[in-house]
């Protein structure tokens, strides 16, 4: 069976990771993939993790149709209009599939009600940054 991918379940990523996401297409149960995100297309970008101690980016489909993983630390892509593109191989097979510019990686955001959390409660509690302007940058 070819792999071939048919879609992806977010369109927007925060660059810190830890994202679960989903790679639709078809499957062969047992068989390891390999997926990663980038814009160069080539073994640099940065891998998806299978969020399972030990296995790193070895990755196993949750159905035949859905290959689940949790998106790597990246740099914030250039904008809309340069998307970051999806690469999955089998490596039973060493088959290869892409999906091109599906998805824009943007910087990690905090809401007001962070920040609000944060400047009520202890010290001592190492909350992090109490306003934006404290963040590191």
């Amino acid at each position: 069976m070819a792999l071939t991918l048919t879609g992806f379940s977010h369109v927007n990523l925060s660059d810190a990771g830890g994202v679960l996401v989903e790679i639709y297409g078809t499957f062969v149960i047992n068989h390891r993939y390999r997926a990663r995100i980038g814009n160069t297309l080539m073994s640099i970008d940065p891998a998806f993790h299978s969020g399972i101690p030990g296995r790193g980016g070895i990755l196993y489909p949750f159905t035949t149709g859905i290959l689940r993983a949790y998106s790597p630390y990246m740099r914030p892509s250039a904008g809309a209009g340069i998307p970051y593109s999806v690469v999955v191989t089998d490596l039973e097979t060493a088959e290869q599939d892409l999906l091109l510019e599906v998805a824009n990686v943007w910087p990690r955001l905090y809401a007001d009600s962070t920040y609000s959390l944060r400047k009520v409660l202890p010290l001592h509690y190492l909350t992090g940054a109490r306003d934006i302007g404290l963040e590191k940058a």
